[in-house]
């Protein structure tokens, strides 16, 4: 695979380092720019991630695809690190969004329509007679291409997108592993509400409360819980009438509050979601005894559970803050009865807390995950 590097920085010695799966470097090697372009040829089989450097800064890890065209160096000036812009190639052979608006009165608790507009990604290889997995992710305002939108969207998300579609068709190219997408939009006012939990089991680190004077009044309009239901039993249903899925291939993904829901849904219905995406999630200000109980009561001993994809960053303000509230995630998750072998777990020390860092996640997780649905 060739890639085109361009750059818009100054650096005058650049580094190419390529790491394998196990994040051990491959090959390091000094790039020779000509009009400030260059072109490396990639062996994908035996390198998974880059990054530049130039000895004493470094630029973003990037999670390498097939559908990676070209990575302009940029300096974001605002906080002080190097980055990457990526552009995917250009693929005509993506498939359709449907934007539809669901009502539930019973479910949705805010708004004075009680509505959620919800854009469903079918695949290029999309078939009626065919099955398929299925991805539940929030903020679907961010992570799709905002041209292939439907009549309800509304402006793109001022943060970037994730470039879902790319990384399906991605998967399909490579693994023949197929998925629709059911974005669920949060772009208004409602969104933590919705996304954040008020489960009177779960108890604030007493750290956190005195640190940020948050209390459980702060959450009291919290009704995650309720808008489970609602992706439960209104949208679901609807994939579930509309098209033909794969049952026991269904996911849920999300970032920071997303990564809260999809956390605590995922382990809330574990006989529906068989894996769980959790980017950041906002998660860690409760105890971990309360944690530990509450995934305890989403472990069904009768059923195959869920696999958690888990992924933290570690650079910046907010992301060290949900790094340290994160510390025993994973442990107790594990003291709550989920097998080691079922987290997988990514974390990145150059990843901020936005859309550039969970597209990379997303197209990494993806990769791992159609790996091992492809022999269900």
């Amino acid at each position: 695979m060739i890639l085109n590097i361009k750059k818009s920085i100054s650096w005058k010695k650049i580094f190419f380092i390529t790491l394998n799966e196990e994040r051990k470097i491959v090959r390091k090697e000094k790039l020779a720019f000509k009009n400030h372009r260059c072109e490396i040829e990639l062996d994908l089989i035996k390198e998974k991630f880059i990054y530049f450097s130039n000895d004493k800064n470094k630029s973003q890890i990037v999670v390498l695809s097939t559908l990676l065209d070209e990575i302009e160096l940029l300096f974001n000036h605002k906080t002080r690190q190097y980055t990457c812009y990526l552009s995917i190639k250009n693929h005509e052979d993506y498939g359709m969004i449907r934007t539809i608006k669901f009502e539930d009165r019973n479910n949705l608790s805010f708004g004075r329509n009680k509505s959620k507009i919800v854009n469903i990604y079918t695949p290029s290889s999309y078939d009626v007679n065919k099955e398929y997995g299925v991805i539940f992710m929030f903020d679907s305002q961010n992570i799709f291409d905002i041209n292939k939108f439907g009549l309800y969207t509304k402006n793109a998300d001022p943060y970037g997108g994730w470039q879902v579609e790319a990384t399906i068709e991605n998967v399909i190219k490579k693994y023949n592993d197929e998925y629709i997408v059911v974005g669920i939009d949060d772009s208004d006012q409602y969104r933590m509400a919705e996304l954040m939990v008020h489960n009177d089991d779960l108890e604030f680190k007493k750290e956190f409360i005195d640190n940020y004077g948050i209390t459980k009044k702060d959450y009291s309009r919290a009704n995650l819980d309720k808008f489970g239901k609602f992706i439960i039993e209104t949208v679901l249903t609807y994939i579930e009438n509309n098209y033909k899925i794969k049952k026991y291939n269904i996911g849920i993904c999300g970032s920071s509050a997303g990564g809260n829901a999809s956390l605590y849904l995922g382990m809330k219905y574990p006989n529906i979601f068989r894996f769980i995406f959790t980017f950041t999630p906002a998660i860690g200000f409760y105890t971990d005894e309360s944690l530990i109980n509450f995934f305890k009561k989403g472990i069904n001993q009768d059923m195959p559970q869920p696999e958690i994809y888990y992924f933290q960053g570690v650079n910046g303000d907010l992301e060290k803050l949900l790094t340290f509230l994160n510390t025993n995630l994973v442990t107790n998750l594990i003291k709550a009865g989920i097998n080691k072998e079922n987290i997988i777990t990514y974390i990145e020390p150059t990843a901020e807390h936005n859309e550039d860092a969970w597209r990379y996640a997303f197209n990494y997780f993806m990769e791992l995950h159609s790996k091992k649905s492809i022999n269900y």
